[in-house]
């Protein structure tokens, strides 16, 4: 038995979980895997997916860049616990800072114990919290709200004017349904481009009623472009009223996100 067995450490890992490490800069992983093995009696391994089961612990250098494969990897793995290694932030439930000796036992004895842990802080891994926050930031002349209003704009008003014979269908479709669908394709091309990044940093439930709700307005838009100019004005106001109740969880639930995103950085 190894003198580090002899050593409580506080907390107990049973022998399936594992740790393994996937950083940018090896320098100081000896350091770290003779301190790993010396304080807690536990070893690690270089990050190889094929090997990793839900229940078991990553340890990610902070320098290092997160692309969209690994984020799809830990997003489906649900009880997957992640760990940020860094030097420079203070300790938090899912960072350690390896310069804070005097309570780096504790700290990653802390994080350990954690039956789940938020990944909410991988939003201000450098790569990461640029990414997310391009979500809602304005990409040439608007912004994801844009689109998103925009969408509301033309395709509702447009529906009511021509429910009132304010517009023909040649004009309805020039002036509203055109525009608006191009700003809601923009509008589901920017979400799906970062929408791993959001499920990935905690934000599932989140994502799940947006695309609900984008599936809902989806099916109302369908209706809009394979129906006649009286078949739309036959089209009750209850029927409406929901596709705009749709754009508005829509709006709802990014904005919860967007909150607590600012909520996030802020703390920390």
């Amino acid at each position: 038995m190894s003198m580090a067995a002899n050593r409580p450490c506080g907390f107990d890992l049973n022998m399936k979980k594992r740790i393994y490490i996937k950083a940018k800069s090896k320098k100081y992983l000896p350091a770290l895997r003779k301190y790993m093995k010396y304080v807690f009696d536990l070893e690690f391994d270089v990050l190889a997916r094929k090997k990793i089961l839900d229940d078991e612990f990553i340890l990610i250098d902070e320098d290092t860049l997160i692309d969209e494969e690994y984020m799809s990897f830990f997003q489906k793995c649900s009880n997957l616990k992640v760990i940020i290694l860094g030097l420079w932030r203070n300790s938090t439930e899912a960072y350690v800072n390896l310069l804070d000796l005097s309570h780096l036992k504790q700290n990653i004895q802390s994080t350990l114990n954690r039956k789940k842990i938020n990944m909410a802080p991988l939003l201000l891994v450098k790569d990461v919290e640029q990414r997310i926050k391009s979500l809602f930031e304005p990409h040439g002349e608007k912004s994801l709200y844009d689109l998103l209003n925009k969408t509301g704009q033309a395709i509702l008003s447009g529906t009511d004017l021509l429910k009132k014979g304010g517009l023909n269908r040649e004009d309805y479709k020039e002036s509203y349904l055109s525009p608006g669908l191009e700003n809601w394709r923009a509008f589901k091309k920017r979400l799906r481009k970062y929408e791993i990044y959001l499920k990935v940093c905690g934000f599932k439930d989140e994502t799940a009623k947006i695309n609900q709700n984008i599936r809902n307005f989806q099916r109302y838009i369908y209706k809009l472009i394979n129906i006649n100019e009286d078949q739309i004005k036959k089209m009750s106001e209850t029927e409406i009223k929901l596709s705009k109740d749709y754009l508005e969880q829509i709006d709802k639930y990014l904005t919860e996100i967007k909150q607590r995103i600012d909520s996030i950085y802020e703390s920390l």
